[in-house]
């Protein structure tokens, strides 16, 4: 028996742990990753709501582009074409604009001024479409005449092509994001050969 003890205690012996001085280093080692992790957190959980509101915005401007381009197709007539207001006759449900029996066209107005671009139909109240935006220089045309070999500009007296750039600014961090789509007005008048000329 005296022999099994002797293994024993020698078993229990032999037996290596972790000295103080490792269990100090490992602790350390814990406690900045622990830290950093924290830190990290901390930085995103600040960081959400910015790009929470950064993706409305740019959502905003989409909804803002399938609007303006389903409207510009459906469009008759351009009033007023500048870098930051474009007028023009379309067919839109709204109060302003009456549609009894057929549907008749209203003049619909998008102006953008202050980094925000508001829709009004008929001279009624303008609703905000879309805000955050770095410029108001939004819209660029062709005229109808040079559509082929055309660079958009910023005005344009008989406009045949529209294009729509919503530009955002860059944020920290973050990098500048631009929202661009381009409509030719395919339903104009002045763009249709077989239409009756006054």
């Amino acid at each position: 028996m005296d022999e099994a003890k002797e293994r024993t205690w020698a078993r229990l012996g032999a037996e290596d742990g972790q000295t103080l001085t490792e269990l100090l280093v490992a602790l350390m080692i814990g406690l900045i990753v622990a830290a950093g992790a924290m830190t990290l957190l901390q930085i995103i959980v600040r960081s959400q709501p910015e790009s929470r509101e950064r993706s409305a915005h740019i959502q905003q401007g989409r909804a803002m582009l399938e609007r303006i381009t389903r409207e510009l197709r459906q469009g008759e007539a351009v009033q007023v074409a500048t870098s930051s207001e474009l007028t023009l006759t379309t067919y839109a449900r709204s109060a302003g604009c009456t549609w009894t029996g057929s549907p008749a066209p209203c003049a619909v107005t998008y102006s953008c001024e202050g980094g925000s671009c508001t829709r009004a139909v008929a001279g009624g109240p303008s609703e905000l479409l879309v805000s955050g935006l770095r410029t108001d220089d939004v819209f660029r045309y062709c005229e109808a005449d040079l559509l082929m070999d055309c660079e958009a500009q910023p005005t344009a007296a008989n406009p045949g092509y529209v294009e729509v750039e919503l530009a955002y600014p860059r944020t920290d961090g973050g990098e500048a994001v631009t929202v661009r789509d381009g409509v030719y007005l395919r339903n104009l008048v002045e763009n249709d050969p077989e239409a009756p000329q006054a």
